[in-house]
């Protein structure tokens, strides 16, 4: 794997999401080093970012845009139908992330060529399955 930092999204995609592919290790080590003195300057003199991170967990892209933690109607479909949708936005960013990285040397002209147009349509799926979690969670609830 290269350098840089990586995350995994819920469905196990890796997907890359600070740093560069040919970061040296000097300079992984200084991020690291800089991140857990962050936290130290907020306080959390015993804590490290990988330590920090584990207690809780941030919600993805997906898990915000369509609310997972909203389900006034207590109802199992809801939570089901606002899961997938979110597992699938996130399947979706993880693909936007890997192209992303790949655009690190090139000029505004060579990415909007290259990729313009894929992180469009990854942006319109995006918002079609959060629009689709909210049609079949009323659809589900009616």
């Amino acid at each position: 794997m290269s350098q840089g930092f990586y995350t995994k999204t819920k469905n196990g995609v890796t997907a890359h999401v600070l740093g560069d592919r040919n970061m040296s290790d000097e300079t992984l080590k200084a991020i690291h080093s800089m991140i857990d003195l962050a936290y130290k300057g907020l306080g959390d003199r015993n804590k490290t970012h990988s330590n920090k991170m584990s207690e809780t967990k941030t919600p993805t892209l997906g898990e915000q845009r369509v609310r997972v933690s909203f389900n006034p109607s207590n109802e199992s479909v809801v939570d089901t139908i606002k899961q997938k949708s979110a597992e699938i936005i996130d399947l979706l960013q993880a693909v936007r992330a890997d192209e992303v990285s790949k655009t690190y040397d090139k000029t505004p002209e060579d990415l909007q060529a290259q990729s313009g147009e894929k992180l469009r349509l990854i942006a319109l799926a995006q918002t079609a399955y959060e629009e689709a979690a909210m049609w079949a969670v009323k659809a589900a609830t009616a």
